[in-house]
Order: C-alpha cells, then structure tokens, then sequence
C-alpha cells in the first residue's frame, strides 16, 4: 500500500524552511522552532511555511507509528531508527550512507520513510517524488542540514542520475560550491521498486556502493497496516520535539557514545573501515533508536534491528572479488571520483597553456595517459585491505601502461614517483 506525496516544488521547499534549521549553539531548529535541553522556544522574527509546525497528537504518532514494531516489520522499523538518527551525525562530523529501500509495489517503503520524516515535520516538506522529474539536489539538503530527506519513487531515474545523488547526499556540498552553502549532514532515503545496487558495477561504481545501504522488501504491507501507518501524515513534530530535548540535554556525551557504538557495530559484524558510511549510519541509528525507546517512543527492538542490517552489510562486504580485479576496479571508480584533482597539461606545453590546473593535484592528465601520484593510488588500496601486490597484478593483466616513474603532475613542483596508466585500456580491462 502506498500513499500519495503531494507535489512540492523545490523552490517551495526552500521557501518553507528557514536557513537555521538544525543544530546551533543554543539547541536544534526545525522551522521557527529552536528546542533546547529545556524546552521549545519560539524563533523571534522566523516565519516558517506550512508542514513545519507540529499537527495532530504525540499519542496519534504513537499509535499509527507502533505498526513498525510488529513482527515482519524489521527493514520498515530500521527506516524509523534511521530517522533518529539523523541529527546525531553532526556531532560526530560523520556523513551518513543514502537507505535505499527498493522492492515490490505495496510493501510499505514509502510509509516507511514518510513515517521516519514525521518525526519532525509534515513528511510532504521533506519529500520529493522522482517520478515528477524533481530531484533533490545540494541546496535541498543545505537548507534541511540535520534533517532526513526523501527521494520517492525513483524506478524510471536512470541510475547514472541516482549515484550523482548519492554523492551529493554523503559528501554534505556540492560539486564545485564548496563553502557556497551550509554543509550537512544527515540520512537521505530513496525508494524504488528495482534495487540500486542490481545495477552492473561500471553504472553504479563501488565507489558509490559504498555509500548506500539498501533493504530489500519482499512482500506487500497489509491493507490494515498500509492504513494504520499513514496516519503518520496528520500527527507529526510531537516526536521529534520531546526526542530533541532529550539529545540536547545529552549532547556533551553523545560524541563519546556515538563512537563506541561505531566500534562495537564493527568488531560484531566484521565490517571494513571502507564502509564507514554505513557504520556510521548503523551507529547513529542504535543510539538514536535507544534514546527514543527509553523515551518511550517506540517499542522497536533496536539491537535485534540494527543486526538485520549489519549481517546483510557482513554478507555483502564477504562476497568479494580477486584482489587484482578488486584493484583494478576501486582504481576506475576512484580516478572518476577525483577527476577534479587530475591536472590537464599535455607534454611539452606551457603550464600557461594547461586546459584545468586543480589547486591540489594528485594525477596528470597528458591525453590518453593519467599519472597518477604513487601514494595516491597505494594509500585508496590499503584503506580498501589490498597491497602493492595486487595493484601490480592487475597492472599485468590489463595491459595498462603500467611504468612507474617520476614526472611533474603540477607546475612549481618537483618531479614525484608516478603510476602512468592508460585510460582505454582501462576501460577495456574493466569491461572484460
């Protein structure tokens, strides 16, 4: 069952939340709400739009929302922990990764994610629906910050548009504004009825996999329950006023907390430090879910919750690829994700005369051949678990220009050890 979005237009969107929205000095604010340790004070001279004002009742919150404490409800109850979440991640500086929820028609993902906005706000204000051809961009999430966003329906996006918004969601800025907006940090939430991930790896990169934690749901959502849940949309604000108040009056601590439930969610599923995005998601989540739960706001069982998701993440991480094609992959995805940091100066050419110059280069672009800096390239390997080994492996392999030597990447700087690598062979290789 799902329910209807109303269309909002971006520019509504902005117009309805006030710049400040999400933490300050003084406590959390959402609309012209400022809620501290000690209570909800009014913004003085804040005028917020419709849907950011609290509507209905904490007990109708209470009662529509217990439907994700029911058995067979788990990957619906982890959305709504996720939801509070969301504002603990600054206090730690960590970006979340995107929730994907993808599956069949009907089996609540919607629900679910409008049920985790409501806790502070009319869901429709932190909303978008894809299938309208309006995407959330980084100016949506600047003027949210510390709020959860979702992206709805998105079956018909192509998934080249999908992981630009993943970037955009866990990077916290925008591409070529950095500093221009506010930085953010919170969870974003996408719904489809294809898996994000099903796509093949040279779409979806794994640099971008890295980023995205997706539940799959199966089956469809009662009518009964589809119902009960959708009451969410008349009774919001209430939770996230009494949770809020309850994080601000804990905020020197919740630092502290927050990063031993990081340790503990990795030393018991075994996850790599590459998928921070999700560990820090994961913690957010159970220490989100355990404060609203001792604040009576749900019934969810957090840690059997938070085990669902973690097991899955083991089981993915576990089903790895030899290490040279591994290499050989994280090396494509990673030269596309620093294409900005590559320096365009052909051979013989003036540094007058070069196409781009980053301020910081890592890599040189001559054309056909990328230099990439040698440390660049063994320091992304190590983080990801792999050695020199497997970098030159694949190297051999792909029939890469594969010459290690020195050469200037940038102007005014001296000759450093380089890989030379071959950019259509690359390619080649990695479609093999």
């Amino acid at each position: 069952m799902t329910t209807p979005i109303a269309g909002i237009t971006r520019e509504s969107l902005r117009r309805s939340a006030p710049k400040a929205n999400g933490w300050h000095e003084a406590g959390f604010v959402i609309g012209s709400r400022q809620i501290g340790a000690g209570g909800v004070q009014p913004l003085r001279g804040s005028v917020a739009g419709p849907g950011w004002e609290p509507a209905g009742s904490l007990e109708g919150w209470l009662d529509a929302s217990g439907v994700l404490a029911e058995p067979g409800c788990e990957a619906h109850a982890l959305v709504l922990l996720a939801g509070f979440g969301a504002p603990l991640l600054h206090l730690c500086g960590w970006q979340a990764a995107v929730l994907s929820l993808a599956g069949v028609s009907g089996a609540g993902k919607t629900l679910a994610a409008r049920a985790a906005l409501s806790i502070y706000a009319d869901p429709n204000v932190l909303a978008r629906q894809a299938s309208s051809g309006d995407m959330l961009d980084e100016s949506d999430f600047a003027a949210v910050r510390h709020l959860p966003l979702l992206l709805d329906e998105t079956t018909g996006i192509r998934p080249e548009r999908l992981a630009a918004f993943v970037y955009v969601a866990t990077n916290g800025h925008g591409h070529g504004s950095r500093g221009a907006l506010p930085p953010w940090q919170t969870i974003a939430l996408l719904t489809s009825n294809r898996p994000l991930l099903d796509n093949r790896i040279a779409v979806v990169a794994e640099a971008h996999r890295r980023r995205v934690i997706e539940l799959y749901f199966p089956a469809a959502m009662s009518a009964e329950a589809g119902e009960r849940l959708a009451q969410v949309q008349h009774h919001f604000g209430h939770a996230g006023e009494t949770y809020l108040r309850e994080v601000c009056a804990r905020r020197a601590e919740l630092a502290e907390v927050l990063r031993a439930a990081r340790e503990t969610v990795q030393l018991q599923f075994r996850l790599p430090d590459a998928q921070r995005f999700a560990l820090w998601t994961l913690a957010a989540a159970l220490v989100g879910g355990e404060i609203a739960r001792a604040l009576k706001l749900h019934q969810i069982d957090v840690a059997a919750t938070i085990a669902l998701a973690g097991e899955k993440l083991r089981q993915d991480a576990a089903v790895t690829l030899p290490a040279p094609v591994l290499a050989g992959r994280l090396i494509h995805d990673w030269l596309a994700e620093n294409d900005y940091r590559i320096a365009r100066w052909a051979a013989r050419t003036p540094a007058t005369e070069a196409d781009y110059l980053p301020s910081k280069p890592v890599g040189r672009n001559f054309g056909r051949i990328i230099a990439v800096r040698c440390r660049s390239i063994t320091n992304m390997l190590k983080e990801h678990g792999l050695g020199p080994q497997a970098l030159h492996e694949w190297l051999g392999r792909s029939g890469t220009e594969s010459a290690r030597r020195k050469l200037i990447i940038a102007p005014n700087q001296r000759q450093e050890w380089v890989y030379c690598i071959d950019a259509e062979k690359l390619s080649d290789a990695f479609t093999r």
